[in-house]
């Protein structure tokens, strides 16, 4: 429909203790959603006054906001917390909730079908277009990082949305190697028959084909490698690995599939039906020679019957083809009369194929294969597939830095990719994403802090390397402004500070103590910063009372000399070089004996800075002091 929702993650200023909480959010033309009027707030349908707090009281807890997705379709949402917990839900909207009623999630099981552990702290989740399957990255027994599958039900419902039923939770990647970014797609094969298929049912009025995901792409290492020999030497080389990772498809066909060649059945090139192929493309042509007032001749009209296309008469085929075209004119010429028209559209939604996972092994997860014509890289995540021609979008780290790379692909039968790098000269990718339906990128550059947004086509991509300027596609940021008051900002940080402690915390009854009255008892000190370092001061005072190793207070804008100076802070590393000292009591002080330099026969291969002693001279003519010498007392 026209009708566009939002679901916001953000705390939830009704709460003391600034709980985590859910909203559904109308974001179409004319609606200005808004969190400055304290009485007209909007309401959570998950989290905070509503259902916040500890998950030992039964609460939300703290999510994990960067494992926070919605399905494709629009129906279906995960997230996983701070417990290690993986939890699915219904949208809202699909729930049959009273007013006062809280949306109902659910808690995927801690282990795959497999034994393996499925637990939150460290996972990537990723639906499926019709929001039935999760694709779960998730690390297993032995550290490894695999992709489970979770079957959470069909949402088609008779009358509704159907409540979610998890079945099969199938392992999808060996335990061996690492296997990462898992992304729904559509095979090379699959991608052309339904943009093919697609285009003779717009010509013969024939029902549009099923556009499903028929694969599972993601990134592999299992092909390592070594440059060291053997472990002898003067300095006893060990075997080391590049981080090289494959981009790797792993096939799905259906339950009861009336397709007996599958992907793997040995046909060798019969398994790409080239002959097929070359007909369907020879009956388009014949079609689109029809539409230019031509007639077909006997062989081409023999065509027909490939397809097996029951029912009328080719002539009556054609004959429905013209009325097709007066139709779709006729279509085209109101949408452009009445382009402002506020008409709520049904909503048409994605759909999955009923996966055949087969027995409840490995069997599954090996039929994958690596795409052998995309060359290894240091790839680390693979962003989308485009619509229209089933190039792949990777990130590739390229000298530290994180580059777009498009993988794209040649027409098919051919199964050759041509990598084109999309980053912009002058400009570093700072962040990115898919929008929810997965029909736009964003793109975020740095240093000019700008984020572009267009469609996950082979023109929409490409056309940000031609955008030196990123003048095109950009989001209008002119109209955003931020208010900055101190004080509230120092009150939300120390009550996420506290609510962050509660919930990462190893031990749920955080050995004892009554951490609520914690909060309460430094609260009234937060009133009173008026820096940064008073606040962190606080922080540091409360995050003591757990009396726990590994629980530290960094990080703030402070307002010192060397921040953000790359020069002045290396010269404040704490715990850096001193100097050799003697008492001499004749001088009534310290001789310097010695200060200690970085080692002369050692370059800075890394390239970093040399660390020099507090007291050299190469340190203090930085802040225009003059350095100690050997002798100085």
């Amino acid at each position: 429909s026209d009708r566009r929702l939002a679901v916001m993650l953000a705390t939830d200023p009704l709460t003391e203790t600034a709980e985590h909480a859910f909203y559904l959010i109308e974001t179409q033309a004319g609606v200005t959603p808004t969190f400055l009027d304290m009485d007209h707030l909007p309401k959570p349908f998950l989290g905070g006054h509503v259902g916040g707090g500890s998950t030992v009281d039964g609460g939300l807890g703290s999510v994990k906001p960067g494992t926070f997705v919605v399905s494709p379709c629009g129906r279906r949402m995960a997230w996983s917390d701070t417990d290690g917990r993986v939890m699915v839900m219904n949208m809202p909207q699909y729930q049959d909730l009273q007013d006062e009623d809280e949306a109902a999630y659910q808690q995927l099981p801690k282990e795959n079908e497999l034994g393996e552990p499925m637990v939150g702290d460290e996972v990537e989740l990723r639906f499926s277009p019709g929001g039935r399957y999760l694709a779960v990255e998730h690390n297993a027994r032995n550290q490894f990082t695999v992709i489970s599958i979770v079957d959470l039900g069909d949402p088609v419902g008779d009358e509704k949305v159907s409540d979610i039923q998890v079945g099969r939770i199938v392992q999808a990647t060996p335990s061996r190697f690492n296997s990462i970014a898992p992304y729904w797609g559509k095979s090379g094969k699959g991608a052309n028959e339904v943009a093919r298929d697609a285009t003779l049912s717009a010509m013969l009025g024939s029902p549009e084909p099923e556009d499903v995901s028929d694969v599972l792409f993601f990134l592999s290492d299992r092909d390592i490698q070594t440059d060291v020999n053997s472990p002898w030497g003067t300095r006893q080389p060990m075997p080391h690995f590049q981080s090289n990772f494959g981009v790797f498809a792993l096939p799905m066909a259906a339950v009861n599939a009336t397709d007996a060649e599958g992907h793997f059945t040995g046909g060798g090139v019969s398994e790409l039906s080239i002959q097929e192929e070359l007909d369907r493309q020879g009956l388009i042509k014949s079609l689109l020679s029809v539409a230019k007032g031509r007639k077909l001749d006997e062989q081409e009209t023999a065509l027909s019957g490939v397809f097996g296309i029951a029912g009328a008469s080719f002539d009556e085929k054609k004959r429905r083809y013209r009325r097709l075209q007066e139709a779709i004119e006729s279509v085209t010429a109101d949408s452009e009369s009445n382009a402002t028209d506020s008409t709520l559209r049904p909503a048409e939604f994605p759909s999955d194929m009923d996966i055949d996972f087969g027995s409840r092994d490995l069997s599954f997860a090996r039929q994958a294969y690596r795409i052998a014509n995309i060359p290894e890289g240091d790839y680390s995540d693979i962003v989308c597939q485009t619509s229209d021609a089933g190039a792949l979008v990777l990130i590739e780290e390229v000298d530290g830095q994180s580059i777009l790379t498009m993988m794209k692909s040649s027409p098919f039968p051919s199964d050759n990719f041509e990598a084109v790098q999309l980053t912009p000269k002058g400009f570093k990718l700072d962040s990115y994403g898919l929008s929810t339906s997965r029909d736009h990128l964003y793109l975020g550059f740095a240093p000019v802090r700008e984020v572009v947004v267009v469609p996950t086509t082979v023109a929409g991509v490409t056309g940000v390397i031609l955008d030196a300027d990123l003048e095109q596609n950009k989001v209008d940021a002119d109209g955003i402004h931020l208010s900055v008051w101190p004080a509230l900002e120092y009150r939300q940080l120390y009550d996420d500070a506290w609510r962050m402690l509660r919930d990462y915390f190893y031990d749920p009854e955080i050995t004892g103590i009554d951490w609520p009255s914690i909060h309460e008892r430094y609260l009234p000190l937060v009133a009173r910063c008026t820096k940064r370092e008073e606040l962190d001061d606080v922080l540091t005072q409360m995050a003591s009372e757990l009396s726990a190793l590994h629980v530290f207070v960094y990080g703030g804008e402070y307002e010192q000399p060397q921040f953000l100076d790359r020069n002045l802070q290396s010269a404040s590393v704490v715990g850096s070089f001193g100097a050799v000292l003697k008492r001499t009591p004749e001088w009534k002080g310290y001789k310097v004996l010695s200060i200690p330099e970085h080692d002369p026969d050692f370059s800075l291969l890394d390239g970093s800075e040399a660390v020099f002693s507090p007291l050299h001279e190469r340190t203090l003519r930085l802040s225009g002091q003059q350095g100690l010498q050997v002798g100085d007392i």
